[in-house]
């Protein structure tokens, strides 16, 4: 049985170097993997989640300066936060 979370558009706050921002996903969609040998791809047996963000400032308008600030750490938490937003929101 393959289970699928799909949230289309949801934004969060957040911050990027300590600068408050939000994160606007505009897509999400999370495929648990079946496990299966009959998978019919390695994608099928693993499962996968895909997402696309915008950083925004604090108005909500995209913010492309505040985005090349963001570090690997910044990615990593965020990337993390879309995935609690995406299952607990």
């Amino acid at each position: 049985m393959v289970t699928t979370s799909q949230r289309q558009s949801f934004t969060f706050d957040s911050h990027v170097q300590g600068i408050p921002c939000q994160v606007e996903v505009t897509d999400f969609i999370s495929v648990r993997g079946s496990y299966s040998h009959n998978a019919p791809s390695d994608v099928d047996y693993h499962g996968y989640t895909d997402y696309d963000y915008t950083i925004l400032d604090r108005k909500g308008y995209p913010a492309k300066w505040l985005e090349r600030k963001l570090t690997a750490l910044d990615r990593e938490r965020i990337e993390s936060e879309i995935f609690q937003e995406a299952t607990n929101g």
